[in-house]
């Protein structure tokens, strides 16, 4: 009898690719948020559209969100990353900067925020996890630019606007 191959751990459980996109409003909380929490928590992450993933990192980038006012997690949603390859449109070029997935982490600079891949041009994301688009800016980034940010070593503060980017965009 053939041994059964059991599901890699990264497709199983809390660790399962999200299917859909989904918004929920007015979400429960317990305990407390404190009120002086005011903006956009976020993360990104690899989430294989067809459920099925070779290895962890592998998949579309699809980004979670809880927008949090005085007190209250106002939603929740998750939204995939467009981009041309998520779209159908991936060039076969292994140098173009338009040409990855925006899955391994999320930066708020300048009152925007971006989704990045070391292979490819920061992706922008709107306030409400809409994607934006590719972000050169202004033609001065003509290389891939790097997704794992040496936030490590920054003050709390900074780290802490990092993931909580300001409810009005101003970081």
């Amino acid at each position: 009898m053939p041994e059964i191959e059991a599901m890699p751990y990264w497709l199983d459980g809390n660790f399962a690719p999200v299917q859909e996109e989904i918004t929920s409003f007015a979400l429960e909380v317990e305990g407390a948020v404190p009120p002086e929490l005011c903006g956009l928590y976020a993360r990104n992450g690899a989430n294989p559209r067809d459920g099925h993933s070779g290895h962890w990192f592998l998949g579309d980038g699809m980004i979670h969100g809880v927008a949090l006012r005085e007190g209250r997690a106002d939603w929740y949603r998750n939204r995939w990353v467009r981009t041309p390859r998520f779209e159908g449109r991936a060039s076969r070029n292994p140098l173009d900067l338009r040409g990855s997935v925006a899955k391994t982490s999320l930066v708020a600079h300048a009152g925007r925020i971006f989704a990045l891949v070391e292979n490819a041009l920061p992706m922008r994301i709107g306030p409400e996890l809409e994607t934006l688009g590719y972000e050169d800016f202004g033609g001065w980034l003509t290389t891939p630019f790097t997704s794992s940010l040496p936030f490590a070593t920054a003050p709390a503060a900074i780290r802490t606007k990092v993931l909580l980017a300001g409810h009005d965009w101003k970081i």
